[in-house]
């Protein structure tokens, strides 16, 4: 918790310094996410992302960028718990901080449409805030999911102009979401955080 909080700070106060060559922005998007392994497909758990971004230079083309996101993750679908939580439930929902830091490439080219397109990767570092499995109280759920979640993330942007750009992009969990120690009646050893996320990137 306190290793998050420094990064949150660390974060919050680059964002404000007006050093040449960085941009700041905000992002607003929506989330469509799964719980990889539970047996039930499809991105029905729809959720919020939001949060402040901040790019740098580091050569022609080439950014290498971090966020500040509020992110709405979980499953739409139902999924059993076990005997420790015997019922089942149609939505788990999921908030996290997350810390997404990626390069952003721009590719040469001579069409205008093509040279306005971006790809991006990297890896997302997420602090889950809050869990709420549909009907049950908060503090009786939290405890079962890990705090932290660390995704990888491919990205492909549109920008408009140099302001405003629409992106997508998916996230893949590397580790577990729940903890083995405490829910041991599932196959907790298959089961992820897995979402893909359309937003629009505005830079201040």
């Amino acid at each position: 918790m306190i290793r998050f909080l420094l990064l949150a700070i660390l974060f919050l106060t680059i964002n404000h310094i007006s050093a040449q060559g960085f941009n700041a922005g905000i992002t607003l998007g929506m989330n469509a996410s799964q719980i990889h392994g539970d047996l039930f497909s499809g991105y029905n758990k729809p959720g919020i992302h939001a949060g402040l971004l901040i790019e740098y230079p580091i050569q022609d083309k080439t950014w290498i960028g971090g966020e500040l996101i509020y992110s709405e993750l979980g499953s739409q679908r139902k999924l059993l718990l076990g005997s420790s939580i015997p019922e089942e439930q149609s939505k788990i929902q999921l908030n996290y901080i997350s810390l997404p830091v990626y390069v952003r490439i721009q590719p040469n080219s001579r069409l205008s449409w093509l040279s306005a397109i971006n790809f991006m990767l990297g890896i997302e570092n997420s602090y889950l805030i809050n869990a709420k499995i549909q009907d049950r109280d908060d503090e009786e759920i939290i405890e079962y999911f890990n705090d932290w979640n660390v995704s990888g993330l491919v990205g492909i942007r549109y920008a408009f102009n140099e302001k405003i750009g629409l992106e997508f992009r998916i996230n893949e969990s590397i580790n577990l979401i729940f903890n083995n120690n405490k829910v041991e009646q599932i196959n907790a050893n298959s089961l992820r955080n897995r979402s893909v996320t359309f937003m629009i990137k505005y830079y201040l």
